[in-house]
């Protein structure tokens, strides 16, 4: 049964090491066939949401 999977990155670091241990599991879990989204929470403006 495939899964939707929502990855909320906080690390300010792009390519930082959470940052690369987040992509590899993502790559994991979309071979296996789940559907994965990223966002990289550091880089929202939050501003936009009202907050």
């Amino acid at each position: 049964m495939n899964k939707n999977i929502l990855i909320l990155a906080g690390s300010p670091r792009k390519n930082g090491n959470s940052d690369m241990l987040a992509d590899a599991f993502m790559r994991g879990a979309q071979e296996k066939g789940h559907m994965v989204n990223k966002i990289e929470v550091a880089r929202l403006n939050m501003w936009m949401y009202g907050m």
